[in-house]
């Protein structure tokens, strides 16, 4: 196109006309405007836009020409370009800009009429970095590798990445660097939104031309060292930070990227992480300053500032404790650990310690906890260092001591004996001092078990059990039956039991009467670890008195003997001390105290007859076993009965004791004692008392059935005891001069061998009896009365029971004798050793207890003494005094 004067189409000089800036980032659209304001009149021939440095127009509106009037270039515009044409302005839209739509555009307006107008525009197409990086480490050093932590590219947004871990102290380098982009970007950095660093060292780079921030790059094959720009010459900003310390963990650091105000930078994020020690170990302990043994505790060790969480462990002492629970927060920040402890006693005074263990130094901080544990007392007795605990005896003294060990101190230590408490008595023996014990004067029933109790606030502590054997010589048994009630020709099997510490080694047996006194040879008897066994049989009157019973151990014999009386059996007393309780309208209690039982087993019986019906008798009978207590029921209301109460044995029964009760005029008729016979029942001399059934009791007497005062039959008793005493006296009188002196025989000729089945009673006959002792010397029968008549009246042995019987073998003129089983008739534990029969000495009367001994017997004979034969008495035999066998 050419000028008016025929001068070719060319744009004007650039420098004469203003510039129009229009920026557009790439990819958007741009509209270039252009001046074509004109007069209405006039009209736009042609309009042009050209792009420096072409000559060349890139579009073109030619209202001259019909068949084409817009053209554009389509290696430049291709179909990206629209032109709006207005009334004074016409508009370029190029979309879809690209960098090399950067430029210096110029558009020409030709009119009709006006003279050509000129515009020119600045467009400047901005092109966003397309990606940033960090490198960590220093790049101009040689010695160091860069390394690239992070990296974001422009089109997806920001990017957050974590550097380190890094310790205290540190100095890092981090090389944010800014690839692509047009006009060139800066680079800064900011953290957590403030700015740190807008100093840009590839800048100083580029200003200055230096080398200073190439990395070399050495080849292997020959040649020149070549350099080239650190990063490629891409902007990068180098941010220095520390040396670091707690307050740059999680620092929030930013790299910033621009080069328009268009679009919003491009960032990338990194985030500091950091190893640190703790800051803290603190074991939280329980609200109580003291623990209390066997006790569960929850025990929790808190570690606070330690990076990464730290490794907690517990030692109690030089052990570690395993079983443990971790517990991390949220923010990493605090770390604890729980424990749940059982302290014992041992743990007193210990310690407990909470180690936490880090990467970063220093590299363990640990918590310690002294433990003060309350306990029960743990106690010990033992025996005093200088007691010999194996020979202890009666009558020593013996120290106990106790050792405690507790927390709180212990108060104050009590003993026991058998777990029963002691307590402090000096009289006795018995001194508990601080944690000490002393028995005076020991005795048997102190041996046993002993221990000590300590107390203390939390508790008491028993200790072991220590026990005393206390030696001591042989002792009876307590709970032995000592009298025996038999019969003559009855056996009596008498057990010696005795209670010894150590046991016992032997017995030794005697037998006394009121006339001699017998030992017993060893082979006459059995003994046992425990006890020893004798069967005596009485045969006459004078056989019975006392068994004695001695035994002996190492400790020594036996100072006081065990005592068994052989008493005649009997019928038992009556009962008496009756009183009458608990009355009702149709019952009430009768308690009663027993009398003497004749050595025999008793039972009580009671009979009730009513006395309030003569001619209909109401008869009740009750029987009791151990005692005569009896709850009598079924009685007819308002009546009066007789209550007839005695004791049987196997030897009959005893007199009745009579009871009047009656509910006949008494208040709420209720049943109670009647005091006094009823007038009728003197007048009818107690028939009405009669027992129903029976025309009348053996037992009762007119004097019973008439129930006296109490104060006549006292006088009576009395009067009749002087009256027996005058006439003893004057029989002892009259025949103490008659009595023979004694005669010593040689005991060799005493023993003789009797046939029992010819002198014992036909009753009697059946028995199995040993051989027996038959006395040489004999006395009338008078004599011998008299004799035990005076032995009866003498209390010179108090063991002695008297015999109140007579001599009664005079008339049936026959020996009555004493007998001593052998072993064989009884059953023995097999270990025990056979013995042959005890036959003891005949013995004198008034003959010294000197010479009353015993021998062992010779060989037994068959020769026999019957009456009437030489060298037996044919008026009396005296018994022998001593009759005591196995």
């Amino acid at each position: 196109m050419q000028r008016k004067g025929g001068r070719r189409d060319e744009p004007y000089d650039s420098f004469t006309l203003p510039v129009v800036s229009v920026t557009r980032v790439e990819g958007e659209s741009a509209a270039l405007p252009c001046d074509v304001s004109h007069p209405p009149h006039d009209a736009i021939y042609l309009l042009l836009w050209f792009k420096e440095p072409l000559t060349t127009p890139i579009y073109r509106l030619d209202e001259r020409s019909e068949a084409e009037s817009r053209w554009w270039d389509e290696n430049q515009l291709g179909q990206r370009a629209l032109l709006e044409v207005l009334s004074s302005q016409a508009v370029l839209r190029v979309s879809a800009l690209t960098l090399h739509d950067h430029g210096l555009y110029t558009c020409r307006v030709d009119f009709r009429n006006h003279p050509t107008k000129t515009t020119r525009v600045n467009l400047t197409v901005v092109v966003p970095p397309e990606r940033m990086s960090v490198v960590v480490g220093d790049t101009v050093s040689q010695e160091r590798v860069s390394v690239v932590v992070g990296e974001v590219y422009s089109n997806r947004g920001s990017v957050s990445s974590v550097v380190g871990p890094y310790l205290e102290g540190d100095v890092i380098q981090l090389t944010c660097v800014a690839h692509g982009g047009s006009p060139r970007p800066s680079v800064v950095w900011y953290g957590d939104s403030r700015l740190l660093d807008t100093h840009m060292e590839s800048d100083v780079l580029e200003a200055t031309s230096e080398t200073l921030g190439a990395v070399t790059v050495t080849t292997l094959g020959p040649g020149p060292t070549t350099t080239q720009p650190a990063f490629g010459g891409e902007p990068f900003n180098t941010l220095t930070l520390g040396p670091l310390s707690r307050s740059h963990l999680k620092l929030l650091l930013t790299c910033e990227a621009s080069n328009n105000n268009l679009t919003q930078p491009t960032t990338l994020s990194l985030t500091i992480d950091m190893n640190l020690p703790p800051l803290s170990v603190e074991i939280q302990r329980p609200e109580s300053v003291a623990l209390r043994a066997e006790r569960e505790y929850l025990v929790e060790c808190v570690v606070v500032g330690a990076r990464p969480p730290p490794a907690i462990t517990w030692w109690s002492g030089h052990q570690r404790v395993l079983q443990a629970t971790v517990t991390i927060s949220e923010d990493r920040n605090l770390t604890s650990s729980s424990v749940v402890i059982v302290p014992g006693p041992r743990d007193n005074g210990s310690f407990l310690r909470c180690i936490a263990e880090t990467h970063a130094a220093p590299a363990t901080l640990e918590d310690t906890w002294t433990l003060t544990v309350h306990y029960v007392p743990t106690s010990s007795c033992r025996f005093g260092s200088s007691l010999d605990a194996a020979n202890i005896k009666e009558g020593d003294d013996v120290y106990l001591e106790c050792s405690t060990q507790a927390n709180p101190r212990v108060t104050h230590v009590s003993w026991r004996h058998n777990e029963a408490p002691l307590v402090h008595n000096v009289t006795a023996g018995v001194i508990i001092s601080n944690q000490s014990l002393v028995l005076q004067r020991l005795v048997r029933a102190q041996a046993g078990r002993y221990s000590c109790l300590a107390h203390n606030p939390v508790g008491d502590g028993l200790s072991n059990s220590l026990r005393l054997d206390v030696k001591f010589a042989p002792v009876c048994s307590l709970g032995q039956v000592t009298i025996y009630a038999v019969d003559r020709y009855e056996d009596a099997e008498v057990t010696c039991s005795v209670d010894a510490n150590p046991v016992q080694e032997s017995f030794q047996w005697t037998f006394n009467n009121t006339a001699d006194t017998i030992d017993v040879p060893q082979g006459r008897f059995t003994s046992l670890s425990t006890h020893s066994v004798i069967t005596y049989t009485p045969m006459t009157a004078l056989d019975y008195g006392t068994l004695l019973c001695w035994a002996n151990n190492e400790i020594g014999p036996q100072k006081e003997p065990c005592v068994f009386h052989i008493v005649p059996a009997g019928k038992p007393e009556p009962p008496g001390e009756c009183r009458v309780e608990e009355g009702t309208r149709t019952s009430v209690w009768v308690r009663c105290g027993a009398g003497g039982s004749g050595g025999l087993p008793q039972h009580f019986l009671l009979q009730a007859s009513s006395l309030h019906q003569p001619h209909h008798q109401h008869l009740l009978n009750f029987t009791s076993a151990s005692s005569p207590n009896f709850y009598v029921e079924g009685l007819e209301a308002r009546g009066k009965y007789q209550l007839v109460i005695r004791a049987v044995n196997d030897k009959g029964s005893s007199s009745a004791a009579h009871l009047i009760v009656s509910s006949i005029d008494t208040k709420n008729y209720v049943y109670q004692l009647h005091d006094g016979p009823l007038e009728a029942e003197v007048r009818d001399g107690g028939k009405n008392g009669v027992v129903g059934g029976e025309s009348e009791v053996p037992e009762e007497s007119f004097l019973d059935t008439l129930a006296l005062p109490s104060f006549i039959m006292g006088v009576l008793g009395v009067g009749s005891g002087l009256v027996l005493l005058v006439i003893l006296l004057l029989l002892i009188i009259t025949f103490r001069g008659r009595r023979r002196a004694p005669q010593l025989h040689p005991l060799a000729h005493n023993l003789h061998l009797t046939d029992t089945e010819e002198s014992l009673p036909r009753a009697a006959s059946s028995t199995r009896i040993s051989p027996v002792f038959t006395p040489d010397q004999h006395t009338t029968c008078l004599e011998t009365d008299v004799i035990h008549q005076e032995e009866c009246e003498s209390d010179a042995d108090p063991d002695v029971i008297p015999l109140q019987k007579s001599c009664r073998g005079c008339e049936r003129g026959v020996s009555q004798l004493a007998t001593v089983l052998p072993s064989h008739h009884y059953k023995y534990p097999s270990h025990h050793h056979h013995h042959h029969p005890f036959h003891p000495d005949t013995y004198k009367r008034g003959q010294s207890a000197e010479a009353q001994r015993l021998v062992e017997p010779t060989a037994p004979t068959s020769k026999t003494h019957n009456a009437g034969e030489p060298g037996v008495d044919d008026r009396c035999h005296q018994p022998p005094r001593n009759c005591v066998s196995e």
